[in-house]
């Protein structure tokens, strides 16, 4: 079973005006340019648990594994609201399409290849959107940015997902941050 202890978090700096509306871009349309990349290093700071929901490929869940998300990956510090986002199980459409050219599979093979999971993250490193911006319209997400970082799957423990239409369960994945790279 993945043992959690919660902690209290750091608090980060103030944005500029010019640097709010660069994470703003983020937020909303998910527009990503050099400053967005700076504005992220520039106010990371430590979290003590963050989680992030998504659709994953069950084949690739294995201990000891990497995972590479994308260059710039949103957290929750929120477990309830990462899970909703592992239950939706979205698989983006090029993704798809990519899994199915390579494997001459339909769309409905392809997408059997993904499950829920929730990636759970101790002393995660980010941006916390609600510290430095806490009126802004997603809060409830309780939002932690991060960019450019491999994790290893340290520990998977799988879990009922009550009351789902197309999973009865999903699993819950410990992760550290992979520094074989740096």
């Amino acid at each position: 079973m993945i043992n959690l202890h919660v902690e209290t978090d750091t608090p980060q700096p103030k944005l500029s005006k010019d640097e709010e509306k660069t994470l703003l871009d983020y937020l909303g349309p998910r527009v990503k340019n050099t400053k967005f990349y700076d504005l992220i290093k520039g106010f990371e700071c430590e979290h003590d648990i963050a989680y992030r929901g998504s659709a994953y490929q069950s084949r690739h869940i294995i201990k000891g594994s990497l995972y590479e998300p994308w260059d710039v990956t949103s957290w929750s510090k929120d477990h309830n609201v990462a899970l909703n986002f592992a239950s939706e199980c979205y698989v983006p459409e090029d993704l798809l399409e990519e899994i199915m050219e390579e494997e001459g599979l339909t769309v409905e093979e392809a997408f059997d290849l993904f499950v829920p999971v929730l990636f759970v993250w101790k002393n995660a490193l980010g941006l916390d959107v609600n510290d430095i911006l806490p009126d802004q319209v997603f809060k409830s997400e309780k939002e932690i940015i991060t960019q450019y970082m491999n994790f290893r799957v340290e520990e998977i423990e799988e879990l009922p997902l009550n009351n789902h239409k197309l999973h009865k369960s999903y699993f819950k994945v410990l992760v550290s941050l992979d520094r074989s790279n740096i």
